[in-house]
């Protein structure tokens, strides 16, 4: 009954010890071993709860279901009794609701009930009873699931899964039949997501429990039921259909859960229903022993339990007959001897070396090293990792070679390396952990260097993939990735593709600048080309004298504008190199919001370019003047207030360099050049840092992708190649037609003129000018076709990039993912300059600690020496930048360290 008053209350919460001793000694079981009580539920309606209980032999085939819920807790405001014998017995809300909704109205149903039908008082009484679920479940008529009240959705759900099914007829089919709109559809995949994260599928004990069943289980919620096989008939079609609306792009619409942000956990746990689900008759199949090692049991980290012991004790029923002999349920024995037993059993017996991946947790400072704490699996998102196992290529007919003996564990492998520094990504927000994770890849970009190398054994030298240069998410992170882009756009209130924007607007003002100084000198000449047609072109001194002037003038501004061509094209191609910067170690973007004083520190102050220049004085003045004079607007004011900036931690190991960038805006030929590409770099960092402003100030778009960002990037990179070549083939038609108007006119000079001295020195000097024209000709060629085969290039890679194709709530989710993987790690390099980070739960490395392999693992652990030198603690697994097992296993002899036992204790 619930809601006892408060007298009833104290009173029977202070009489069942000796109360319900007294009922137990009553039906006290004969045989042990044989013998179990059965609870005969009594007919009725109403709050109140009656029912007698009895015993019965096994043997003698008796007629009862057996109830297979998950506990609960007990309430502290209220309480939950049924009475038995005349015993009111307190008993959890979720078993009172199960039991109200199983009781029959004019007869009794006779039921096994754990809580109820074992002594919870007695650990003798338990430990036969619960060696004893095979039979009891196995001999059980029926299992009846109870998973609970029903949610909203709920009863339409079990409505649905009960339809009337016809041969041949498709899900498709009863969905058009049924009139189901797409809210009707959203709600009823939502509600099946509810359904399958309900407490019960990940209870340790269902799993035997639901198996062991002889006839079709049934599930209830509340008051309503369905058959498993009507589930297993129906999950591919919902699994299928709430895969295609949840995941990343895949549906028209997609659903809207709480449960969780992630939606690969969701996925994850539909795929464990269905794994529940096919456990009976996966029983039946001749491989079924072989997935049902201890080991096999362990990696159900999802399942969960009251009692530490039950981590194993839970699952017995599916052992083998020698692990069922070796694991019978002992609950006086302490959790450190149960433990050390099992984690004997895995590694010893199974070979599963593995199981340090999966309970990276050390059980306790007394117990060995070894031993894990088999109640902290690894967090259920770490899953993913097992993506970067080098699964298929390992010996697995010949695990690592170990023995135990007297608490000590031997282990064969080999040493790569020690720990030299140790970053902990320990920040309390994720802004901050982008932050640090920003540094750290600075500081293993530049790890190892060259004259480290040359230092190095000799398996560094021959697995040079050790020395990769990948960013962190890249070797780190299983999580499937749209673009290799820069960390800080995890970051809101960042978008991805706002970084073209971004730039777009501080490179624009300054190539259009430059282009109306080139438009504005061809136009000179071009006026200059039409007065000399109409001079005359009689060869006398008057003539003579006006037309060189303006010859002279006309080849002037044609190098001017040629220089104004140059700065243009190479504008484009800085451009393009602040467009990439954002996949590389030493971003831009970073550097802009993380490393800004650093950053402007190395930059303003540079001057001088690194190409010759190829213009006289006079034309570099021209040139140089204009870059001076540009009128354009550097945004010098920014918004920092959303910028993290946590001073602590790896920023204070580092001041980034940023050479690479100093060399592309220095990549010109004058030094104001310089000074106006500087402007532009900082007009552009400045955007960055005022990027909140920015993207308030943008209109918002109802697009469910970023399709019109990948469009409009095209469209601008067709302008600039167009703009580039229309300007490079107009100088070129106008270089023509001078070359070709001089050779006439002073061919004809010259034999107007034969010997006159001056008419020979202006013909020479002019000649040096057509030459040094033609020099600057060929080199404005080769500077075009480089940067628009940059742009091409560059076009390529924008339409082969799947993101485009994604919306706001992807990118999103995949930052949280991120989030969720890289929050909370620990990294490390090594004396040599291994780069590596801890598997999850794997924090404590510490310096001096030692990188080796073992034999037939996928990852490299870390180790610490005790004080006794001569044996070791295990840390943990970790990722090491570059390492696969298959590659390391394929070296010679000489090429590996010594092979070596390693002692743990």
């Amino acid at each position: 009954m619930p809601a006892a008053s408060v007298s009833e209350h104290d009173m029977l919460r202070h009489e069942p010890e000796s109360v319900v001793a007294k009922l137990y000694q009553k039906f006290r079981l004969a045989e042990p071993g044989n013998s179990i009580r059965l609870l005969a539920l009594l007919p009725g309606e109403g709050p109140t709860l009656k029912a007698t209980i009895f015993c019965v032999d096994l043997s003698s085939s008796p007629i009862y279901e057996a109830l297979s819920y998950v506990w609960g807790e007990m309430e502290a405001k209220a309480s939950y009794f049924i009475e038995i014998e005349g015993t009111n017995m307190e008993i959890t809300p979720n078993l009172y609701h199960a039991l109200q909704a199983l009781r029959m109205k004019e007869n009794s149903r006779v039921l096994w009930v754990d809580s109820l039908c074992i002594n919870q008082s007695d650990n003798k009484d338990k430990e036969i009873q619960i060696s004893m679920m095979l039979e009891i479940y196995r001999s059980a008529q029926h299992v009846v699931v109870y998973l609970g009240e029903p949610n909203t959705g709920g009863l339409a759900l079990f409505s649905f899964l009960n339809r009337n099914v016809r041969e041949g007829d498709s899900v498709g089919k009863a969905i058009e039949d049924l009139g189901l709109d797409e809210r009707d559809i959203r709600e009823l995949l939502e509600a099946y997501v509810h359904f399958c994260v309900l407490p019960w599928w990940n209870r340790i004990w269902v799993q035997q429990e639901y198996s062991l069943s002889r006839t079709n289980p049934t599930f209830h919620l509340g008051r309503n039921s369905i058959q498993a096989s009507a589930l297993l008939r129906d999950w591919e079609m919902l699994q299928r259909n709430i895969a295609t609306h949840l995941k990343p792009f895949a549906g028209e619409f997609k659903l809207d859960l709480d449960v969780q942000k992630s939606w690969q956990p969701i996925m994850r746990q539909i795929l464990h229903v269905y794994g529940v689900l096919t456990l009976r008759s996966a029983q039946n199949r001749s491989e079924f022993a072989h997935l049902w090692l201890p080991r096999g049991v362990l990696k159900k980290i999802n399942l969960r339990c009251t009692n530490p012991r039950d981590r194993i004790y839970g699952m017995r029923s599916f052992l083998d007959p020698i692990a069922q002999a070796v694991f019978t349920p002992n609950y006086s024995e302490s959790v450190e001897t149960a433990f050390h037993k099992l984690a004997t059993w895995v590694l010893a017996i199974d070979g599963w070396q593995q199981v340090f991946w999966w309970y990276p947790y050390r059980l306790s400072p007394s117990t060995p090293s070894w031993v894990p704490d088999f109640t902290k699996p690894i967090p259920e998102a770490a899953m993913l990792e097992r993506n970067l196992f080098d699964y298929g290529k390992l010996k697995k007919s010949s695990p690592c070679p170990l023995a135990i003996r007297d608490g000590v564990l031997a282990m064969e492998g080999y040493l790569l390396d020690s720990v030299n520094h140790v970053y902990a990504i320990n920040q309390p927000d994720w802004p901050n952990t982008v932050r640090e994770l920003w540094f750290l890849e600075n500081i293993f970009a530049a790890t190892p260097s060259a004259a480290l190398l040359r230092r190095s054994p000799p398996v560094f030298k021959a697995l040079p993939m050790l020395h990769t240069r990948d960013l962190i998410r890249k070797w780190v992170s299983p999580i499937a990735k749209r673009d290799m882009e820069s960390i800080v756009f995890e970051l809101p209130p960042f978008s991805v593709f706002e970084k073209h924007d971004i730039l777009k607007s501080s490179f624009d003002p300054f190539f259009d600048e430059v282009k109306d100084a080139y438009k504005t000198h061809i136009s000179t000449f071009e006026s200059l080309t039409e007065q000399l047609r109409g001079l005359s072109k009689d060869l006398i001194p008057t003539s003579v004298q006006a037309r060189i002037p303006i010859s002279f003038q006309r080849l002037e501004h044609l190098k001017i504008a040629s220089a104004f061509a140059q700065i243009c094209t190479r504008l484009s191609t800085l451009r393009l190199f602040l467009e990439k910067t954002n996949h590389s170690s030493i971003d831009l973007f970073g550097a802009a919001l993380f490393d800004y004083p650093n950053l402007l520190g190395q930059i303003k102050h540079l001057r001088k370019p690194s190409l010759p220049c190829q213009f006289s004085a006079s034309q570099t003045s021209v040139v140089s003047t204009k870059l001076r004079d540009l009128k354009v607007l550097t945004n010098n004011r920014s918004s920092t207030d959303w910028i993290p900036s946590n001073e602590s931690g790896i920023a204070t190991k580092i001041q980034p360099c940023y050479e690479l960038l100093q060399y592309h805006i220095t990549a010109c030929e004058h030094e104001e050049e310089v000074r106006m590409r500087v402007r532009l770099v900082l007009c552009f960092v400045n955007a960055i840092r005022s990027f909140p402003d920015h993207a308030q100030k943008r209109s918002s778009t109802t697009d469910d992708s970023y399709l019109q960002y990948r469009d409009q990037q095209i469209a601008d990179q067709d302008t600039i190649m167009k703009t580039i070549t229309e300007d490079y083939e107009r100088r070129m038609t106008l270089s023509q037609i001078i070359v070709e108007e001089s050779r006439q006119y002073f061919e004809s000079l010259a034999a107007q003129f034969p010997g006159d001295d001056e008419v020979s020195a202006l013909i020479s000097e002019y000649k040096t000018g057509l030459e040094a024209e033609q020099t600057t000709s060929n080199s404005l060629k080769t500077t075009t076709e480089t940067a628009t085969a940059k742009l091409e290039e560059g076009k390529l890679q924008i339409l082969e990039n799947k993101m485009f194709l994604h919306d706001k709530k992807a990118f999103d989710r995949e930052s949280y993912e991120h989030a969720t993987w890289l929050s909370g790690r620990t990294f490390f390099d090594t004396k040599f300059g291994l780069v590596g980070m801890g598997c999850q739960g794997v924090t404590d490395i510490q310096m001096g600690d030692m990188v080796v392999v073992l034999k037939n693992t996928e990852f490299p652990m870390v180790i610490r020496e005790t004080e006794d030198k001569q044996y070791h603690t295990i840390v943990g697994y970790a990722i090491v930048r570059g390492f696969k097992y298959e590659e390391f296993e394929k070296l010679g002899r000489f090429e590996k360290p010594l092979r070596q036992a390693f002692y743990f204790r």
